[in-house]
């Protein structure tokens, strides 16, 4: 099936298109006809799928594409068709394309993101920044700044509960655009990210409260005695981690500035001295990283290597982590001491992210990669072992979760609608490239 292509005059002046076709490279071939001519190949041992979505970048410069991978978290890529050589630009998406304005766009995870680039130095010139909400990855750009793209069916979802036969049960049941909810450690309030800003919801009395009004705010994380809010905020040039009082009260300050890369907060050590974080490279992708929170409020490396590790969580004691690495081919949960060294263990033997402890420690929760939620029993002392995975259910879940205390319900997004279905509108923005440069101003 082909998926899509590309022309443009290359070289000496030839017609030249280059396309793909479903789980495939990318392929050349003259306008006039002829032989395709194979200029990549997906490279199985890194779990990759097809390459997808070329474009012919401006004064030959290259193709930009994306890659499809097992794990499903994408990759975008440019080749030089001279050399061969292909230079990874990010991780998180398999479609972007390089607009006249000095941008790359991009879909991920139902928004439109940009980030400045450098078409002459071929390099990222910033960091990304969530520009529209409900967008599937289906869309175009004109070279006079129009903007045609499918409204996202699975943008919108509910927040409920489920228990672990499956039941569930509605906290939020007006649709909207919710992701990455976190549970107060007492049990009474729920943090998530709405649209661009945190939100507090009181389980007890149903009302919601915003906790963010400035900037773009993702990944809302509780410290140990429920009094702040850590956060990414897009309030600065790069994506940055904030916290603020849960109650609203006092300003919000910054809580780690590390330019220019893009930072989350994953997890608070239970004493409230460390907070892990993902710090998104070009390079070496996700690595994992703990900000101490003592006096000398010093940065150190705890999982840096060549492959995407994300999602790291301390174990109720401190004395573990768990994260889920795509080092085999694929996303695994791994479990590993800390601040080690020490042995690493392998949780997961068939894919799996976003991992969850217990409040207990005895339990690890995953989503599997065929979207079933994983139940994984552990004991800590006197050494660690992991029993094998069972299945507790599965559905029409986005990504992240949480757990409550007792280790019974699960607080989770639910896609409205079923996140295969076919995109029914089409929106159409007029000089977007305006909106597009006040809100990812490129420097020039």
């Amino acid at each position: 099936m082909l998926q899509e292509f590309a022309r443009a005059q290359v070289g000496g002046g030839n017609d030249t298109i280059i396309f793909t076709v479903f789980g495939s490279g990318l392929l050349r071939v003259s306008a006039n006809g002829g032989q395709p001519e194979e200029l990549t190949s997906p490279d199985l041992e890194r779990g990759e799928l097809g390459h997808q979505w070329p474009q012919i970048l401006e004064k030959d410069k290259g193709v930009l594409f994306g890659i499809v991978t097992s794990e499903g978290s994408g990759r975008i890529v440019i080749l030089s068709p001279e050399t061969g050589e292909q230079r990874e630009l990010f991780v998180g998406s398999d479609k972007a394309r390089h607009l006249r304005s000095g941008h790359l766009v991009y879909a991920y995870e139902g928004s439109m993101w940009a980030v400045p680039f450098d078409l002459e130095k071929m390099k990222l010139n910033g960091s990304p920044i969530q520009i529209l909400d409900g967008v599937s990855s289906q869309f175009t750009v004109s070279e006079t700044g129009s903007i045609v793209y499918g409204a996202n069916p699975a943008a919108e979802n509910t927040l409920v509960w489920v228990d672990r036969e499956g039941q569930v049960a509605p906290i939020i049941d007006v649709p909207g655009s919710y992701w990455t909810p976190r549970l107060s450690p007492d049990g009474r309030q729920l943090a998530f990210n709405g649209a661009g800003d945190i939100w507090i919801l009181d389980l007890e009395r149903g009302t919601r409260t915003r906790l963010t009004v400035e900037g773009r705010n993702y990944w809302p994380l509780w410290t140990p005695d429920d009094s702040r809010i850590s956060f990414a905020s897009t309030r600065s040039r790069s994506i940055d981690i904030y916290w603020k009082s849960a109650d609203g009260s006092g300003e919000t300050e910054p809580l780690l500035i590390r330019d220019p890369y893009p930072q989350i907060p994953l997890s608070w050590s239970p004493d409230g001295q460390h907070l892990l974080f993902t710090e998104i490279h070009p390079k070496s992708r996700g690595d994992i990283w703990v900000l101490s929170c003592t006096p000398d409020h010093s940065i150190s490396s705890v999982i840096a290597t060549k492959f995407h590790e994300n999602w790291a969580a301390f174990s109720p004691d401190g004395d573990w982590l768990v994260y889920d690495s795509n080092e085999s081919g694929r996303s695994e949960v791994y479990v590993q001491p800390f601040p080690g060294p020490g042995k690493r263990w392998q949780i997961s033997p068939d894919g799996g992210s976003f991992p969850v402890w217990s409040t207990d420690g005895t339990e690890l929760f995953y989503r599997q990669r065929d979207g079933w939620i994983m139940s994984v029993a552990v004991e800590t002392e006197p050494v660690f072992v992991a029993k094998d995975p069972q299945r507790l259910f599965e559905g029409r879940f986005t990504r992240s979760f949480d757990v409550t205390s007792d280790g019974q319900r699960f607080v989770m997004t639910q896609s409205v609608e079923d996140s295969g279905a076919l995109v029914t509108e089409l929106r159409v923005v007029l000089n977007w490239f305006e909106e597009l440069k006040r809100l990812a101003p490129t420097g020039k």
